[in-house]
């Protein structure tokens, strides 16, 4: 005879990979860096709240909203020196966007 659980364990769904499931290649580290970027021509102030080697994520500062797809040119102040990297927008939300380098 069977372990009764095993009855149970068949009926309960295995959950299906949402949008919150992690699709990232590489692990983002949670920081605080201030920044400029470049968009439409247009110098913005931002907030790098993540960041990874292929990516980060950009509160705005003045809540802009953009569009994925479109070119970034970030500066990122980091103590005495000021990294510059070009991306492009992946994805927009409600106070923030995420870049692919």
């Amino acid at each position: 005879m069977g372990n009764p659980m095993d009855d149970i364990f068949k009926l309960v769904k295995k959950p299906r990979l949402g949008a919150s499931q992690e699709r990232r290649k590489h692990n983002r580290k949670a920081c605080s860096i201030k920044a400029n970027y470049m968009l439409q021509g247009l110098w913005h102030r931002g907030l790098i709240q993540n960041i990874s080697d292929s990516g980060a994520y950009i509160s705005s500062i003045r809540g802009e909203q953009f569009s994925p797809g479109e070119e970034v040119f970030l500066v990122a102040k980091i103590k005495v020196l000021r990294e510059q990297v070009r991306g492009k927008i992946a994805w927009v939300g409600p106070y923030g966007m995420g870049i692919e380098f």
